[in-house]
């Protein structure tokens, strides 16, 4: 911690509360000007602060909540803090999504020292790693966490990231992104997902088709107006935050295209609300991965079959400046047995600090100027009974079949299934792999689409045993197929990038994705 403290030159006589982009303020007695209230955000999630006296390093403050009254509340102005000299910058990092993104307790931690002290922190929220979940205050706005702008209990410090009460992939992440960053850069992680919500529920109160309270999203905003004050008083420059967003996991079917639709606002949404705290236009990057594909009979998909396997890896196709698919999922061991039982969706720690660590791997090479790709398809051509592939990203290595980390499909070959509507049906029966081109072979030509069949697709990863009792590398939507990529985890895991959930249609129009 600094030694020149301007809470010295700071009595209440001083105090100077003036408009800050609309907002009240602190006003140091060396000059320096830190924001106590963010008005540009409104109520319900945030409503009028006023500063009242500082006592004791605290900055005493009222909260205007309108017809529930007035509540009084202090923030910690010593701004404790870990950060090792030198730092000069901070690259808020924030986890979202569902229950995968958060450590579950099961497992004891991996991650138990800090990964690198000094210079990658999180909010001591006495033993939850960087989880910050929250839950709605009874009686008062459900979209409100209050006394909402700065609930002390969870922000009153920072220390040295590591995990507790279990195996996030924040921590994983961090480390392996961190190395991409400036030498006087620091990390801030927070861990604001919550299990079992649906997207629509993760959304800002403000977007049209939300149906929860937002209180999720406004805690995510509450810590990184908390992290700007840091930075204010500690005199850092605060990066735009890049963000992981691990969603989709065991909830209803969604259509794909709906459910790239609310992926893209909550985008648009970060991009334009981090940009009020921290000053930047760069856009949000938000990195995922593909969700789990449990499809019982593939011979009758339709849409919304897939919640938000396609949508994942579709946005980062087209819109590769705000959306990076890091990789699917089915090959991270769940915590079922081999015979099905106990837990079929969730991930062992180990699997889970894997999970941290391709993101970690895909949120630094980007950073360094070559935005990641995931192993997918890149192009497709039938000629006849014969169908080629040639797939892009991952690290570039040639391609291999792998049924020990990932069992076979019993109901298609390396997971590639052929699916047709009309005409005599072909089945798949033979893939070979040369480099990074995978051959196809049909037991017969099925003709042309609109003239032969109506349509027909190629699907990739979509097929899974029937019944379902594992949603990962044993009965779910999986693929056998992966590169040869030499990284390792901290672990010692191996990084290969296995190829993503995908599916190409064959139909009058022509070919469609």
């Amino acid at each position: 911690m600094p030694t020149d403290n301007p809470l010295a030159a700071m009595r209440p006589d001083t105090l100077g509360i003036g408009p800050m982009d609309g907002a009240a303020a602190v006003r140091c007695g060396d000059g320096r000007v830190i924001q106590i209230g963010w008005p540009v955000f409104g109520p319900p999630m945030f409503y009028p602060t006023h500063a009242r006296a500082i006592k004791d390093g605290r900055l005493q403050i009222v909260h205007d909540m309108g017809a529930l009254g007035q509540i009084e509340d202090s923030v910690d102005l010593t701004f404790q803090w870990t950060l090792k000299p030198g730092q000069t910058a901070i690259q808020p990092y924030i986890m979202y999504g569902q229950s995968l993104a958060m450590n579950l307790g099961h497992d004891q931690s991996i991650t138990d020292a800090p990964i690198a002290a000094g210079r990658a922190l999180r909010y001591d929220n006495t033993g939850a790693g960087a989880q910050m979940s929250v839950s709605e205050r009874p009686g008062f706005d459900t979209s409100d966490f209050g006394p909402c702008h700065f609930p002390n209990s969870d922000l009153d410090r920072l220390v040295d990231l590591h995990e507790d009460r279990g195996e996030s992939p924040v921590s994983a992440s961090v480390a392996g992104f961190l190395p991409a960053l400036a030498d006087d850069t620091a990390v801030i992680a927070t861990n604001h997902a919550r299990g079992g919500m649906a997207i629509s529920k993760l959304l800002p109160k403000s977007l049209a088709g939300t149906r929860g309270s937002g209180i999720q999203y406004a805690g995510l905003l509450r810590s990184t107006i908390r992290t700007r004050q840091f930075c204010d008083f500690h005199d850092c420059q605060m990066r735009q935050p890049i963000v992981s967003f691990i969603q989709g996991e065991n909830f209803p079917a969604e259509d794909w295209q709906l459910y790239t639709q609310k992926l893209a606002a909550l985008q648009a949404a970060l991009t334009q609300d981090l940009g009020k705290i921290t000053g930047s236009n760069d856009q949000v990057l938000v990195f995922t991965d593909q969700t789990a594909v449990m499809i019982n009979d593939p011979r009758r998909l339709r849409p919304q079959d897939i919640p938000a396997a396609l949508a994942q890896l579709r946005l980062s196709q087209h819109h590769p400046d705000k959306f990076i698919c890091v990789a699917p999922k089915y090959f991270l061991p769940r915590r079922s047995t081999p015979k099905g039982r106990g837990d079929p969706l969730h991930l062992l720690a180990s699997a889970s600090h894997l999970l941290g660590a391709y993101h970690g791997r895909a949120i630094a090479q980007t950073l360094r100027g070559a935005p990641w790709q995931p192993l997918q398809m890149a192009t497709y051509d039938r000629q006849g009974a014969v169908i080629q592939l040639t797939v892009t990203g991952g690290d570039g290595s040639a391609l291999a079949i792998d049924t020990q980390l990932v069992a076979q499909t019993r109901a298609s070959v390396f997971g590639f299934d052929w699916v047709q509507e009309g005409g005599k049906t072909a089945k798949i029966t033979q893939v070979t792999l040369q480099n990074r081109t995978i051959t196809i072979t049909l037991d017969d030509d099925p003709g042309k689409a609109g003239q032969d069949f109506t349509r027909a697709a190629l699907t990739i990863g979509l097929t899974c045993d029937d019944p379902v009792i594992d949603t990962g590398p044993l009965t779910g939507g999986r693929t056998n197929i992966r590169d040869t990529c030499p990284d390792v985890s901290a672990l010692g895991a191996p990084m290969f990038n296995w190829l993503c959930h995908d599916w190409i249609w064959e139909t009058k129009e022509g070919l469609g994705r």
